[in-house]
């Protein structure tokens, strides 16, 4: 895909996609699934809907956005981003229940809720934003950020661990039920 914009029903990949500039989009509620090879050379992959990744998937230098008002489920093997961004319109989650990388960084905006769960973890390699209305929990599993963690909204820790390596700025709400947070940055409430 080398446009502008292209906007998409449910896809199911079986071959190749490649996006090389511009943006790619499913609409609200469609569903993303590659069995095949995605490769996001550049631009932005933007999914209204669900996501599974059992095919080869290469992240490029791109921006996967999950948008929209439907709840989004994104699991798979293999589930690497370069950034990341979820800005729900709708209380509704986007739950990333998969083991996953964000090798840049993770933005959440609008309101909604971001759920991370699963054995395997969630690494953000660069720096967490989390905006003010959204609710970011952790569940079982560890989250882990190498950078700032930021957060103008609400971080509930239900069982899992979080740590974050730089400083963590807390604007809004931070939880703890039974997990952990730690820091091994400054802490700034």
């Amino acid at each position: 895909i080398n446009a502008a914009t292209s906007t998409f029903a449910d896809v199911t990949n079986s071959g190749t996609v490649t996006i090389t500039t511009g943006s790619a989009t499913t609409t609200d509620g469609s569903i993303y699934t590659n069995i095949g090879t995605t490769s996001l050379t550049s631009g932005t992959l933007a999914l209204g809907g669900g996501f599974t990744q059992s095919g080869t998937w290469t992240p490029g230098t791109s921006k996967v956005r999950f948008v929209g008002g439907s709840v989004q489920t994104i699991t798979g093997s293999s589930l690497i981003f370069n950034n990341l961004e979820v800005n729900k319109t709708t209380s509704n989650a986007a739950s990333i229940t998969s083991s996953s990388t964000v090798l840049g960084t993770l933005v959440t905006s609008n309101s909604g809720e971001v759920n991370v769960s699963g054995t395997g973890g969630f690494t953000v390699l660069g720096a967490i934003t989390n905006g003010s209305g959204v609710t970011f929990t952790v569940g079982a599993g560890t989250s882990t950020n190498a950078s700032t963690f930021s957060n103008s909204g609400t971080v509930a820790i239900t069982s899992g661990t979080v740590t974050s390596t730089g400083a963590y700025t807390n604007a809004g709400t931070t939880s703890l039920t039974t997990g952990t947070l730690s820091l091994g940055g400054d802490f700034t409430s």
